[in-house]
């Protein structure tokens, strides 16, 4: 067999699954059950979670953390948020760009509350986003209550909205790199964990870090970098003969190339991002110097990054084909004069 594409991550990146993490996902199963998550076509709730593995999910994005609690609730969030997104992936082609519109304002003020009515299309969510909610904030100081809450809500309705209005374009037409580069941060649903961090590594960020655009693009950057390895797992779902918002198969309609080539092409441009995010990370921490929580959380980004990654390849539902497709490989430390050693 040739050799395959390899993705890399810096070594620092990575860390073994959580040992906490094991049996989670059957307790994730009959939470999903008992809050009422409509069911999971084509084969039903149960084998859509066992496939995923969401308790393994967990471990894999929270590798240090001691709360089996916290664990849980990333499992028992993962299963929720990945219930509704199949459901509006699914719905989203279906309706007029009016009507898409209409269902992402429907969905931002469902984030938000619920507090009144909701769009019958999210009715069978509400019980567990309120469950998941009020277990968060049990597990934080209530000074960081309301904070915390408004970034969970900013980051569900971003990815949303892009979800509903913007990647359903690169299904009735072949779309450019720059657009699925611009899409893709936002349409994996990683973005609304990246709040649980906070709790799962005791690392709430300060203010003015938050207003710092390189934390942003970190966050954006380790998406993206999911998108890229996750497409190249989805392609047997994805090619279908029509246009999809698959990186792998943009690259190669664009091109015009075979498969492995586009997905060789796909590799080195997910190599060259991490580089570029280390160099971003490193700016970034040089000038929060003394501020712990902002070094824990790039951390647990980075954990995030590679144990997602990882979990791919131990995912029922991806790792045997993926396997055949691309290498997971450590890759070399990127060294600069007085760079943390968290990058």
């Amino acid at each position: 067999m040739p050799d395959l594409p390899v993705f890399r991550y810096p070594h620092s990146w990575g860390a073994p699954r959580n040992h906490l993490s094991h049996a989670l996902t059957d307790v994730s199963l009959r939470w999903g059950d008992r809050v009422g998550l409509p069911d999971a076509p084509p084969h039903g709730l149960h084998a859509m979670g066992r496939g995923l593995n969401m308790g393994a999910y967990a471990g894999w994005i929270h590798p240090l953390t001691s709360s089996v609690q916290l664990l849980q609730l990333s499992s028992d969030f993962a299963l929720w948020i990945t219930v509704l997104d199949d459901a509006l992936e699914r719905l989203g082609p279906t309706l007029k760009e009016r009507e898409r519109v209409e269902l992402a304002d429907a969905c931002a003020e469902f984030f938000d509350g619920p507090t009144g009515s909701v769009h019958p299309v999210l009715a069978g969510y509400v019980t567990g986003y309120q469950d998941v909610k009020a277990r968060a904030r049990d597990m934080m100081p209530s000074s960081r209550h309301d904070l915390w809450q408004d970034r969970l809500h900013y980051e569900l309705k971003a990815c949303n909205r892009v979800s509903l209005t913007e990647e359903p374009l690169a299904a009735e037409q072949w779309m450019g790199l720059d657009f699925y580069a611009n899409i893709r941060p936002f349409t994996p649903g990683v973005l609304p964990f990246m709040p649980l961090l906070e709790i799962a590594d005791d690392c709430f960020i300060p203010q003015a870090a938050w207003e710092d655009p390189r934390l942003r693009r970190l966050e954006e950057n380790a998406c993206l970098l999911f998108g890229m390895f996750n497409d190249v797992a989805s392609l047997e779902k994805d090619d279908i003969g029509r246009p999809a918002p698959n990186v792998v198969l943009m690259h190669q309609h664009e091109h015009a190339c075979t498969l492995p080539d586009s997905i060789e092409a796909i590799a080195q441009w997910h190599n060259t991002l991490v580089r570029e995010t280390q160099r971003c990370t490193a700016e970034l921490l040089a000038d929060h110097r003394g501020q712990p929580a902002v070094e824990r959380y790039v951390h647990s980004v980075q954990h995030l990054v590679a144990g997602i990654a990882n979990w791919h390849l131990h995912a029922p539902r991806y790792g045997p084909l993926l396997r055949t497709r691309a290498t997971l490989l450590p890759a070399p430390e990127l060294r600069n004069p007085g760079q943390s050693s968290l990058t």
